[in-house]
């Protein structure tokens, strides 16, 4: 599999809104060394920058599979809901996935979760076999 896949280098999301837009990159996975489809590990997000204006009610990251490269009519892999005091520059999350069934095309989908931004969100978005985000990390049993 590859090492690391990625979706979005620098994207700006203009004025986020409900409809939401699909990441600039999408993985196609017949074209990749991935084998039958076994996906595992990690989407990680990082905010490099947000203008937040108008979005009351947060921003939801979505990890679609779909066999249209407009990740329309999708299957959801994880979702994140970002909420509005989270958006903001330096901002790190993942989504572990685990999913031995795909549909061909995976991508990433940024949207407002009801109200609009009025405003630009830069992001990046990337597959790795390791969580970046600090919400992440591996819990250990304690010592007796």
């Amino acid at each position: 599999m590859r090492e690391k896949f990625i979706f979005s280098d620098g994207q700006t999301i203009a004025s986020p809104n409900s409809t939401g837009v699909v990441s600039d990159n999408y993985w196609d996975l017949e074209e990749s060394v991935t084998t039958d489809q076994q996906v595992f590990g990690w989407l990680n997000i990082y905010i490099r920058s947000a203008t937040i204006s108008g979005l009351t009610e947060g921003l939801m990251i979505e990890f679609r599979t779909s066999d249209a490269t407009a990740l329309t009519s999708p299957q959801y892999l994880g979702v994140i809901m970002l909420l509005p005091g989270e958006v903001v520059a330096g901002k790190k999350c993942s989504i572990g996935v685990l999913k031995s069934t795909c549909l061909k095309y995976l991508g990433v989908w940024f949207r407002a979760h009801t109200t609009a931004n009025t405003g630009n969100i830069v992001v990046d978005a990337w597959f790795s076999e390791q969580p970046e985000g600090p919400e992440f990390r591996i819990q250990k049993k304690v010592a007796v």
